[in-house]
């Protein structure tokens, strides 16, 4: 299970911490923002909440819970 997702975006360094809980979760990284609206989309069509999102240049995060 990830703690940390880390971007790095023209020398600069983001850090993304999260601390899980119980219950069914999904967690994408490297998404487009296409890709990443189509897995938000589709994901809560099955019931699932964004908990959180990031990004870094052109790259994408989220964290989706049930």
């Amino acid at each position: 299970m990830p703690s940390v997702y880390a971007c790095t975006d023209n020398g600069q360094i983001y850090n993304t911490s999260w601390v899980p809980t119980s219950g069914s979760w999904y967690a994408y990284h490297g998404m487009s923002l296409t890709t990443f609206n189509k897995k938000s989309t589709d994901l809560a069509n099955l019931g699932y909440t964004r908990y959180g999102w990031w990004y870094c240049g052109s790259v994408y995060t989220g964290i989706w819970r049930k």
